[in-house]
């Protein structure tokens, strides 16, 4: 998620967590809001009379139905938010919970209706599919994202999923089995807590939650403490409403009759001062106070868990397969017995033979690039042990580049509800006062029906074939189901309820009962021949059986109709991931079978002192302190070759050492100090094995390890004359290797920053004129201070001056007779500065060659106030262009190379290197970017992104002379200073695709040149370039890359300053079809101010594998696996 960009604090993307100080801005200012609900129902006010005879109090009553209002897009009004307004709620009083509602009662009636509500229903199971179970929203409403690569580049990407559907990373760690015994809680009329199970001792715990809504001071405390099982409930002094929840550890009883077995909890009960019932089939204990029938306090079981087998803590899984498995969702849905399909698109770097690697929980295809026909067929491989432990693996030939792959899954039930483990049936008797049959279950199948009506085609199921299922001699005889699958599959129906209906003949009227059991739970409905509905219940349900026999009363002669349903619960919980988890892997390795693991139980051996260092560094042995003299110790090792061709395999050992490769004995080493090479030409990519067995000589204490020790030292290495390395930078300045080998790679470091610098200098004079106006001569900008002073009596002759205003600076007479106060402006040369003097009561005059303003009151021609010219401070200093480094650093294999502060320098690193893979690089303060050039063996770093767009600078009156092609694609190296007198040349690179003859049009200030390809085309004036455009046209172009180049001279002025003598040169180039197609504004070549080049590459017999390889993965050649496809990923396509 934090990848998601919102388009703001409000949406409409998502929303975005804000701190208490940013939502003090968007708090909006308090008004009043018109209520936006309408009513659309209004219900009244009952007649309370009728009430209160019913509840003998008044209750809440719905008065209104009230809705906000909206008009759709079809013109319909659609009424949403809807709200209900109540009379006399009170929210202190459990009666709310039995309110009158004029559109039904809110009462819990469900248990006393016997009406047949819900047995004629028929409701549509939703179908899970992956998009409807996984927790997340698809890609929808995701802006795409910026990201910025190592050169400063921004690019645009789309989050896209890796594999359609998206999977997840998903493992059976540390799962544990749900029992299947059936841990069930009660509370008996005592209020003790009854624990029942199908086995004896079965363990778990019950969840209970209390709740309390009880004012003691009205009606006295409906409960003080309820204590069982070592947990105890208070409802708290003086708090009126509240809520706790505990757990009791519970044990079945260790004996019973049949199957059942209870064990009671005494509960301890306090202040209760109105009593208790249990309700809710011994589920909930109400405890009242002393008004009403009202539960003012309630005790009630919650969730029951049976406790968890710890003999799968594990998990189910492999370790392979809890390193690689994904599914369609975050263990969040199992979907047993729903075919889910993935398909991926898998891009593999060459054409060669793959191997892959398959595991599944629980059936799985595998079916490549479009073919009907399965690659692979899988049934388990992922499991730790068992029949169902072994991968499946095979091998293929495929083409490099884009390969496709979809695989077809179904996660099963579980082997616990397979029919021969969780059969299921109904079992029933009708039996007349003296014990006789008169009807029975049997009637319902084809085998046992005698013309009675109704359901005539299930099937008996008893007994089972299972003598482990706990069914009894009844359920034997006379159990039925509406289907019979094979003892290895799984109800079809399992988890739904089963009807059928039969008529049931009664041959006289008299006393009957009917005798049911079930598996899992029943019910039925039995009717009269005239008397409608005489039975409608649930048979008593317990510990995954249902048995009840039930007295039918006296029956009149005749059909009566009944209806019955039995309902095959899941044993566990397959759609638990603790308990049914869901998941596939697939591994593919180049070359071959994926390699294998090697686990080899050896030590290291060494040091010794007699050993060579090869011996030194590489010797292992079954052991570093038993010398197992005389006695060969044999070990083998997997190793991968990462590609064809010809190697050497190093050997030593103490004392001798018979090695072999792919079961070939390759000789006996028999020396610690000096090696044996073995040459193995031509071998194959992928998995193959070396052995040694090494035999420690006898003699002399020969078990003491300091005189005697023993060990094999191997390398393996790629011949350095098959090396075929090769080295290039990638777009992002990563180092990618590819081809086979190893070794080491210099970096060359190189900069130089050409940097230029251009002095200025000003020569500024002011004076004040006529109207008492500062202007400024000369030549570029300074700092004038100015003098003021005054002494002056304005009760005399009125005031000399009020305020002189003037760039910037303002001085004002004060309340004293006398004073004086200065300030400094900056001005610019050839600009006039306009004063602003209020209250000059006797005029002013200009003195001492326009350096001073002499203000006057109205009496004589002194100065009672004046405004002086002080000191002038001429600017001047050096402009620096592109002052900024190209390169701070790269970093790459752990080496570093930074540019030094000297504009230019070098340095250089060596690396060492392997084939097929990629080196990350960070690069650090490189602002403007780089380049990769020379195919790929250059990487070229920028200090600038070239000239700036002059009008950007300070808006100026000769700007504002410019013409509009100077104005909006007008460029020069500053936009602040004139750079007078030097000439700037820029250059780009274009593209064209449309021959023809192309036309520049120019405009600058002052004059520049336009080259094509290095040759001049066209030269503008000097004095009216900059609103006079230029065309030079190119002839006879054709479809290809250009170079073009543009100069730009400012010619001196008496100012040159940037406001009064401003620069630039502004170009678009035209195709055949009038088409602007490049001007000044278009990418510029800028210069690499430092590179990074490859430098020499110096090839190493490299090391594939050695014998201090004792424990790894062998997941040397594998090139893709599942866990590689999860989630999303970013794209620049959408």
């Amino acid at each position: 998620m934090g990848y998601y960009y919102p388009s703001g604090p409000l949406g409409p993307v998502c929303d975005v967590v804000l701190t208490d100080e940013q939502k003090k801005g968007l708090r909006p200012t308090p008004v009043t809001d018109p209520d936006p609900y309408i009513t659309v129902i209004d219900y009244g006010h009952p007649d309370w009379t009728i009430w209160e005879d019913i509840y003998g109090r008044r209750k809440p009553w719905k008065t209104k139905r009230r809705c906000k209002e909206r008009t759709l897009k079809d013109g319909t009004t659609e009424y949403y938010d809807c709200v209900n307004d109540w009379d006399g709620y009170d929210d202190d009083d459990l009666s709310w919970k039995t309110c009158i509602d004029p559109e039904g009662i809110c009462y819990a009636w469900s248990p006393y209706n016997k009406d047949t509500f819900g047995l004629d229903d028929n409701f549509q199971v939703p179908i899970l599919t992956p998009d409807s179970c996984v927790d997340y929203d698809p890609d929808i409403n995701i802006l795409p994202i910026k990201f910025f690569l190592p050169n400063g580049t921004a690019v645009t990407r789309y989050k896209k999923q890796k594999s359609t559907p998206v999977t997840f990373a998903v493992t059976s760690e540390a799962e544990s089995i749900i029992s299947d015994d059936l841990l069930s809680a009660s509370f008996d009329p005592s209020g003790n807590l009854i624990a029942t199970s199908d086995t004896a001792s079965t363990s778990g715990t019950v969840i209970l939650d209390f709740e309390w809504s009880d004012n003691p001071n009205a009606y006295d405390t409906a409960l003080g403490t309820y204590s069982v099982g070592g947990i105890t409930f208070t409802q708290t002094p003086g708090v009126r409403h509240g809520t706790a929840q505990a757990s009791v550890s519970v044990t079945s009883g260790s004996t019973g009759s049949g199957p059942t077995y209870n064990n009671t909890y005494t509960a301890t009960i306090t202040d209760n001062s109105g009593g208790f019932e249990v309700r809710d089939e011994g589920k909930t204990l109400c405890f009242k106070d002393l008004h009403g029938n009202d539960c003012n306090a309630t005790v009630r079981i919650g969730q029951v868990n049976t406790e968890d087998v710890q003999t799968n803590t594990g998990g189910y899984w492999s370790e392979e397969g809890n390193t690689y498995a994904v599914w369609v969702n975050p263990e969040v849905c199992t979907l047993p017995g729903l075919v889910q399909e993935i398909s991926y698109r898998i891009n593999l770097p060459e054409t060669t033979t793959y191997g892959f690697t398959f595991g599944c929980d629980d059936n799985a295809e595998i079916f490549l690039n479009g073919s009907n026909s399965a690659f692979m067929t899988a049934e388990g491989g992922i499991f730790a042990s068992g029949p169902l432990s072994t991968p499946y693996t095979a091998t293929t030939s495929l083409n490099a580049g884009e390969n496709d792959m979809t695989v077809r899954i179904t996660n099963s039930f579980g082997s616990d509800n397979t029919w021969n483990v969780n059969p299921a049936g109904i079992a029933w008797v009708v039996r007349d006062s003296g014990n006789s049959i008169v009807a029975s279950s049997l009637q319902c199948t084809a085998a046992g029906n005698t013309g009675q009506l109704g359901t005539s085609d299930w099937v008996r199921t008893g007994p089972p074939s299972n003598a482990d299922v706990p069914w009894t001699q009844f359920l034997d005889d006379y159990a039925i189901y509406s289907i019979k699958p094979a003892d290895t599959e799984i109800d079809p129906y399992i988890n739904s309820w089963q009807k059928a209906e039969t008529f049931i003949n009664i041959p006289s009227e008299g006393s009957y009962t009917i005798e049911f059991q079930s598996d899992n739970k029943s019910k039925f409905i039995l009717y009269g021949p005239t008397e409608g509905i005489l039975f409608n219940q649930d048979i008593d349900y317990t510990a995954g059986l249902g048995t009840q026999t039930i007295n039918l009363g006296n029956l009149s002669a005749g059909n009566h109709r009944m209806q019955f349903s039995v309902v095959n619960l899941y044993r566990g919980d397959p759609f638990n991931w603790d308990v049914n988890p869901g998941g596939y892997y697939i591994k593919i390795c180049k070359g071959g079978l994926c390699a294998s693991s090697t686990s080899v139980a050896w030590v290291r051996s060494s040091p010794h002192m007699d050993w060579s260092d090869f011996m030194n560094t590489y010797s292992v042995f079954s052991s570093n302190q038993n010398t197992h003299a005389g006695v060969t110790q044999n070990a083998t090792w997997n190793v991968n070759v990462p590609s064809p061709g010809n190697y050497e395999l190093e050997v030593q050992g103490d004392n001798t050492v018979d090695i072999g490769f792919d079961g070939v004995n390759q000789g006996t080493v028999s020396s610690f100090q000096t090696s044996t090479t073995y040459n193995l030409t031509g071998l194959t990519e992928g998995n193959h094995i070396i052995t040694a067995g090494v035999n420690n000589a006898t003699g002399p204490n020969d078990d003491r390890w300091g005189n005697n020790p023993a060990g094999v030292a191997w390398v393996l290495r790629q011949q350095s004359s098959q090396n075929t390395l090769s080295v290039s930078f990638d777009s992002n300045g990563n180092l990618v290797t590819t081809g086979a080998g190893e070794g080491t790679l210099d970096l060359d470091l190189s900069w130089d920053e050409d940097i230029q610098t251009y002095s200025y200098s000003s020569n500024v004079s002011v004076y004040f004129d006529g109207a008492g106006n500062l202007v400024a001569s000369g030549s570029g900008t300074a700092d004038v201070q100015l003098n003021f002073s005054w002494a002056d009596n304005p009760g005399t002759a009125g005031t000399a001056l009020g305020t002189y205003s003037v760039a910037g600076a303002s001085f004002t007479q004060g309340g004293s007779y006398s004073g004086s106060d200065s300030a400094t402006v900056n001005v610019t040369a050839g600009q006039t500065y306009t004063a602003t003097i209020i209250d000059n009561s006797g005029g002013f005059t200009i003195r001492d060659g326009g350096s001073k303003i002499c203000f006057k009151d109205r009496h004589g021609e002194d100065c009672n106030a004046s405004v002086v010219v002080g000191t002038i401070t001429n600017q001047s200093g050096t402009t620096t262009l592109n002052p900024t480094k190209a390169l701070g650093t790269y970093a790459i294999a752990g080496k570093t190379l930074t540019q030094g502060a000297a504009e230019t320098g070098s340095a250089s690193a060596t690396i060492n290197v392997k084939g097929n893979k990629t080196y990350p690089a960070v690069i650090l303060n490189n602002p403007f970017g780089f380049v990769v050039q020379n195919s790929g063996q250059k990487l070229c770093f920028k200090d600038s992104d070239g000239w700036v767009k002059a009008i950007d600078g300070n808006s100026t009156s000769a700007t504002n002379l410019w013409g509009p092609i100077l104005k909006n694609y007008g460029i020069y190296p500053s936009n602040t200073q004139p750079l007078v007198g030097n000439t700037f040349t820029a250059n780009w690179t274009i593209t064209v695709s449309v021959a023809g003859t192309y036309v520049f049009e120019v405009q600058s200030d002052n004059q520049a040149t336009i080259s094509w390809q290095g040759s001049l085309i066209g030269t503008t004036t000097v004095t009216s370039s900059h609103n006079t455009s230029s065309f030079f046209s190119v002839n006879n172009v054709t479809a290809g890359t250009y170079a073009i180049s543009a100069t730009i001279n400012n010619i001196s002025n008496q100012w040159n300053t940037w406001d009064l003598n401003p620069a630039g040169v502004g170009w678009i180039l035209r195709d055949p079809q009038n088409t602007i197609v490049a001007s000044s504004l278009s990418t510029q070549d800028t210069p690499c101010k430092a590179d990074i080049t490859v430098g020499t590459f110096t090839a190493t017999n490299a090391i594939i594998a050695s014998s201090l390889d004792l424990n790894h993965t062998g997941d040397g050649n594998l090139t893709w696996h599942t866990r590689m496809a999860i989630g999303w990923e970013y794209s620049t396509t959408q």
